[in-house]
């Protein structure tokens, strides 16, 4: 979506004013994960908002979908985002057994290279709302423990029907994930 120069001009009255933008994954994943959304005009938006002299504040969900890649979204704020604010807090429902959250991915040992590439950023270190701790969890719960197939098998009956509703299919954004299933 695009950000009007009339909200803009109106906004240059207000010198303080901060953008909290979500990005949940990189390109194709973060469209998926945030459906309706398109990963370029974001990215856009948030160089005019910069520009205009407002300030960003990133928000990340990691979840089952970008636990894999979730590195690329780290390196993507390191590389063009650097000076900016990030928040990293894991997916979570009233009822955690859809398995949503970044514990559950059966692709254990892709999760664990994309955390130890969270490790080697600038954002990892940037004292930002979880980005460290999260990913140190993240870390621990797959080395300690595998997935749960009664969740995983809950997690793809609710992808599913999501997939149906919206009309997208999980392996044309996130191949890798819907290759677990098997």
């Amino acid at each position: 979506k695009k950000i009007s120069d009339t909200l803009l001009g109106l906004l240059s009255e207000f010198p303080m004013v901060t953008f909290s933008v979500s990005f949940d994954g990189y390109e194709k994943v973060n469209d998926y994960i945030r459906w309706g959304t398109n990963f370029d005009a974001l990215r856009e938006n948030c160089y005019r908002i910069l520009r205009s002299g407002h300030n960003l504040a990133f928000q990340t969900v990691f979840s089952m979908y970008n636990a894999t890649r979730i590195h690329e979204v780290y390196e993507f704020y390191d590389r063009e985002f650097p000076a900016q604010n990030t928040l990293v807090q894991p997916a979570g429902m009233a009822d955690s057994r859809l398995g949503l959250g970044p514990w559950h991915n059966p692709l254990k040992q892709q999760v664990l290279e994309s955390m130890y590439r969270c490790r080697e950023t600038k954002v990892y270190y940037n004292c930002g709302r979880n980005t460290t701790n999260l990913v140190e969890e993240v870390i621990s719960r797959h080395e300690q423990q595998d997935y749960n197939p009664v969740i995983l098998k809950q997690f793809f009956h609710y992808n599913d029907n999501l997939d149906q509703a919206r009309n997208s299919r999980l392996g044309d954004y996130i191949p890798e994930l819907e290759q677990a299933r098997k």
